[in-house]
């Protein structure tokens, strides 16, 4: 079936749903926003951090859903972002269809066609939705830098981590969990 999108329209939750093409995209505020494929950096990172959670994190214990892309996330009527990781432990927005509400954690990994979608647009949308942690990954650079949401609903100026520094980072949601950056970045 060939879907046409128009995309000067502003679509709802409810045609994001019709649209069965497997065509990866996304819907902010209405617009739709078609989605790249990945590279080796990108592919490296979703590793990286998908292995770590796979060994360091138990949900039972931790009663927290982990999710990986692609997975719809329905910010809204008219919201779905598919982040590349992560999680929410409010086991009732989960669904078969995704999460349905504000996740807790979010990872976005750059690429450079993501970048400004990312680092600004997403960026935006998620101190506006209250994700309490995004983390924004940049993989030829191998960094991170992790924002938290402050008790205004503003993020914080960010705390970047690199691979030559090596040091763990806190993830703020999940008590004494940490993980390093050589985690995510295999050399």
């Amino acid at each position: 079936m060939n879907i046409v999108i128009d995309f000067n329209k502003k679509y709802s939750v409810v045609d994001y749903l019709s649209w069965n093409d497997n065509i990866r995209r996304e819907l902010i505020d209405g617009a739709v926003k078609l989605m790249s494929g990945i590279n080796r950096w990108h592919n490296e990172a979703s590793v990286g951090i998908s292995e770590f959670f796979a060994k360091n994190f138990d949900r039972r214990k931790h009663k927290c859903y982990i999710f990986y892309a692609p997975f719809d996330v329905f910010l809204s009527d008219d919201t779905v972002v598919q982040p590349d990781f992560g999680i929410v432990c409010d086991l009732s927005k989960v669904s078969d269809n995704g999460v349905n509400g504000t996740p807790d954690f979010i990872v976005e990994i750059l690429s450079p066609s993501s970048l400004k979608r990312d680092a600004y647009e997403k960026f935006s949308l998620y101190e506006r939705f209250g994700v309490s942690e995004y983390w924004i990954i940049n993989p030829r650079e191998k960094s991170i830098v992790v924002f938290i949401l402050q008790s205004d609903g503003k993020y914080d100026n960010g705390t970047p981590y690199d691979l030559n520094q090596n040091l763990e980072i806190p993830i703020s949601i999940i008590e004494g969990l940490k993980i390093k950056v050589s985690d995510i970045f295999k050399e």
